[in-house]
C-alpha cells in the first residue's frame, strides 16, 4: 500500500511538472505575438485575432481554437513578464498594456476612464498626445492626478519617431528574447541547497559514486527495510 502511495506521488509530481512546463511554452507563444516574430502562426493571429483590440482585451469566441483559448487563459500570468518600451506610442495600448507603474490603466482608472480621459478604449498611447505634448483633460480624481504627475516625468511620445518595442522580463533579467529556462526558474522557487551538496557534487568526483551518494542522502535506496515497508515479505535482519 505504501508502495502504491509512493508511485502515486511520483505520478502527480511528474504530471504537475509537465503542466508547468507546458505553461512556460504557452507563454512563449504569447511572447511571439509581441516580439514581431515573423512566424506564420504569429502573423496570422496578429492579423485575425488581435488586429483591432489589444491581446489583453480580446474576448474568447466559441470558434477559437483550443490553443488560442489556452493562451487567453494565461494572460493574467503573461502580462507580468511582457514589458512595453515606450517610444512613439503608436503600438502600445493606452488602457491595456502595462506601460506605467499603475498597471493596466483600465483597472487603475476604472471603466469610466476612457470617457474621463477622452482616450478610446482601443486607443494607443499616441492617441493621448497632441503634436507637441500630452493632451489629457484636467484631472478629476486623485488617481488621475497621479497619472498626470507620472506623465510629466517621461518624454512625450510626440517627439519620438522610434517604434515601440516589448521586452520579456523576469525577476532577474530584462531581455528582448524569451528564455524558457529563466522563465521556469522565475515561476518555480528553487529547492534549498542541501548541506551535503558540496560533498556529493564536486569537481573531479566520479559521477556514479556521486549519484549513489545523492540517492542515499535522499533515502531513496530500495533497501530491504524499505521493501519490507511496502509490504513485501523480506528478512530485514
Amino acid at each position: 500500500m505504501d508502495h502504491g502511495l509512493s508511485t502515486e506521488k511520483r505520478r502527480r509530481a511528474w504530471t504537475e511538472k509537465h503542466v508547468h512546463w507546458n505553461r512556460v511554452l504557452c507563454l512563449h507563444s504569447i511572447w511571439l505575438l509581441f516580439s514581431e516574430s515573423e512566424s506564420l502562426w504569429a502573423q496570422w493571429h496578429r492579423h485575425h485575432q488581435s488586429n483591432v483590440r489589444s491581446f489583453w482585451a480580446v474576448e474568447e469566441a466559441s470558434m477559437d481554437s483550443w490553443v488560442w483559448k489556452q493562451l487567453l487563459k494565461l494572460r493574467q500570468e503573461g502580462i507580468k513578464f511582457i514589458k512595453p518600451i515606450l517610444a512613439s506610442g503608436r503600438r502600445i495600448s493606452f488602457w491595456y498594456d502595462v506601460w506605467t507603474p499603475f498597471g493596466q490603466l483600465i483597472h487603475f482608472q476604472g471603466q469610466c476612464g476612457p470617457y474621463q480621459l477622452r482616450v478610446p478604449i482601443n486607443g494607443l498611447v499616441a492617441d493621448a498626445c497632441s503634436l507637441t505634448a500630452w493632451s489629457l483633460p484636467p484631472p478629476r480624481s486623485d488617481k488621475t492626478v497621479e497619472l498626470h504627475i507620472f506623465l510629466t516625468s517621461i518624454q512625450c511620445p510626440a517627439y519620438s519617431t522610434v517604434a515601440d518595442t516589448y521586452e520579456w522580463t523576469t525577476s532577474t533579467k530584462l531581455d528582448a528574447k524569451f528564455s524558457a529556462l529563466n522563465n521556469w526558474q522565475d515561476m518555480h522557487l528553487p529547492a534549498p541547497v542541501q548541506p551535503v551538496a558540496e560533498t556529493i557534487w564536486f569537481k573531479g568526483a566520479i559521477p556514479r559514486n556521486s549519484f549513489n551518494m545523492w540517492i542515499a542522502s535522499l533515502n531513496r535506496f530500495l533497501t530491504r527495510a524499505r521493501l519490507a515497508g511496502w509490504g513485501l515479505q523480506i528478512n530485514t535482519a
